[in-house]
């Protein structure tokens, strides 16, 4: 329904044709009308159909890149970096308002002078309204998924105990190590939220971020490990060079308090932070834990393997609310 709502949005956007008909010409004009409207109708409920399969994505952007290339690209080289930079809620509104904000209605901002730039609508295959999770997953795995799910193809709903590892997506770290390539990722939100949890993490549930999340749902952690288990010692967390942001409530344990004071909310009694020391800093390696910004800014990274890097019990605070006083 949500497709045919769209495609009935876009035939009315024809400019009306005032014209004098006989009566059965416009009885016939409107049997042509309806005829198409009912074709857009069944294409829609055709494409709602095929976005349940992971590859009805996968093949969508392939032809899309094959198109496209032909236009605009004269010279194609191999990129030896990638930065992804995702604004979570980066509607057009919230640029326009950032636009006003940094210097008027006549200002630009920086990624507004690239060369290439373009839009992207965000939905959820079973919401036209997306959460981070889903939206994290379509820009990181490059298929859409339904809502609250991190990494999971379109079958699987949000809360399902029994996920099937054939569901499960990989992201671009997952190609960028198989690559060779080094990978990191630096958020203002909890490290194990929707939009950074699509790198390295495949839940049914972006809610279950510790065990205690998981157990709470009636799933067994063993069947469904929590985002922030995956993150130190998934398949892929556990490469991650470089892992900074919030949320060290999700790593320590209940019987334990972070450095500022707040108690941690797993119930395994894991101390996930040592245990990420303790991996990282085999064979010689350094691996740096860093709770603060003068920690990061005192860093000598040509010593350094790994860096973990948690500035806050929960997310980073907002730059709008920062007093000045605070050290993240």
């Amino acid at each position: 329904p949500s497709r045919a709502s769209e495609v009935q949005f876009q035939v009315h956007q024809h400019p009306t044709i005032r014209m004098s008909l006989p009566l059965t010409n416009r009885i016939g004009l409107a049997t042509a009308s309806l005829v198409l409207l009912l074709g857009c109708l069944s294409i829609a409920t055709i494409n709602a159909h095929e976005e349940h399969d992971a590859h009805y994505w996968k093949h969508m952007a392939h032809s899309l890149l094959f198109e496209k290339k032909d236009y605009t690209m004269q010279k194609i080289n191999v990129a030896k970096n990638i930065m992804v930079f995702v604004g979570a809620g980066m509607s057009q509104a919230t640029v326009t308002a950032a636009r006003s904000y940094n210097g008027g209605d006549n200002a630009t901002l920086a990624f507004e002078n690239l060369k290439w730039s373009g839009n992207a609508r965000t939905y959820c295959v079973d919401s036209r309204v997306p959460d981070s999770a889903c939206a994290g997953t379509a820009i990181l795995t490059g298929i859409k998924s339904n809502f609250g799910t991190v990494a999971t193809d379109p079958t699987v709903n949000r809360g399902d105990c029994t996920l099937d590892p054939a569901k499960k997506l990989a992201s671009i770290a997952k190609w960028a190590l198989e690559a060779g390539k080094a990978v990191g990722f630096a958020t203002t939100s909890r490290v194990t939220s929707g939009s950074s949890a699509a790198l390295y993490a495949n839940s049914p549930d972006s809610r279950w971020e510790n065990d205690a999340d998981v157990s709470a749902a009636g799933c067994n952690v063993a069947n469904v490990p929590d985002i922030a288990q995956q993150l130190i010692h998934g398949d892929i967390g556990k490469h991650f060079k470089v892992i900074l942001g919030g949320g060290r409530k999700q790593f320590i344990p209940t019987t334990e308090t972070d450095s500022s004071g707040g108690r941690g909310l797993r119930t395994d009694g894991k101390n996930l932070v040592r245990e990420w020391q303790q991996s990282r800093g085999t064979g010689g390696a350094n691996a740096t834990y860093i709770t603060t910004a003068s920690e990061l800014g005192s860093l000598d990274t040509s010593k350094i393997d790994y860096l973990l890097g948690l500035f806050d019990y929960d997310h980073l605070p907002f730059s709008a609310d920062f007093d000045g006083q605070q050290n993240v």
